[in-house]
């Protein structure tokens, strides 16, 4: 389903500035880095000290331990990642985008405001379809929050307009598909898909926008952890 609307949207429809491209600067890269050394610190600093992850070590440090290891990241990477970076960002952020440029100021601030209160509604409806969820109330917390730092954001730096509300209603979308793994996992996912949204709209590169998506998904074994959510 993935293949058929990315070839719908590039092939068919011909969206431009879709920016798959294995090609990059050392900058980007190192942009790319840093914000998913952020998502960890941040994602440490709620998730450990809830005892929702614990150390586990790792369970085999041999040549074969790392070759395993080496396939769980890339099949991430070029699978899981790719694919769903070319609909969120190269497709859907990157054609809402565009079209939000072309509105009136006021127009746009409607539109976007309109939409952040559907999604935070829609986080919330969310957690109901999540039997014997708890902190019903932490994604919507968490989905008001990034539009407000998002309209900070935007408010206070040079960019095109709406094109930092447009990642957080984008990330947040992207969060509530993942709903089906819990209350957590679906906060979280909104989190980590306006970091992979920021890495989109500073480089307009899909590849790093995956690159990130597939570090954070393989962290717990990079790092010997245990989720317990």
């Amino acid at each position: 389903m993935l293949l058929a609307l990315v070839y719908a949207a590039v092939v068919v429809r011909r969206l431009k500035l879709v920016g798959f491209n294995l090609f990059f600067t050392r900058r980007e890269l190192l942009l790319t880095l840093g914000c998913w050394l952020i998502m960890l610190a941040l994602f440490a600093g709620l998730l450990y000290p809830a005892g929702l992850v614990e150390y586990a070590g790792y369970r085999d440090l041999t040549l074969r331990g790392f070759q395993s290891g080496t396939r769980y990241f890339l099949f991430h990477l070029f699978t899981v990642a790719a694919f769903e970076e070319l609909v969120f960002r190269g497709i859907f952020q990157n054609m809402l985008a565009q079209k939000a440029a072309l509105l009136g100021d006021r127009t746009r601030r409607r539109l976007l405001a309109g939409a952040a209160v559907f999604l935070a509604a829609g986080a919330f409806a969310a957690t109901f379809l999540i039997a014997n969820a708890q902190f019903r109330w932490f994604t919507p917390l968490v989905v008001l929050l990034i539009f407000a730092a998002t309209h900070l954001i935007e408010k206070h730096c040079k960019a095109q307009k709406g094109e930092y509300l447009v990642l957080a209603v984008i990330s947040v979308a992207f969060g509530i598909v993942h709903f089906r793994f819990g209350v957590v996992f679906m906060t979280l996912a909104c989190l980590a898909g306006w970091f992979d949204g920021f890495v989109y709209t500073r480089t307009k590169n899909v590849f790093l926008a995956a690159l990130i998506h597939a570090l954070l998904n393989c962290s717990a074994m990079f790092l010997g952890l245990h989720k317990n959510f």
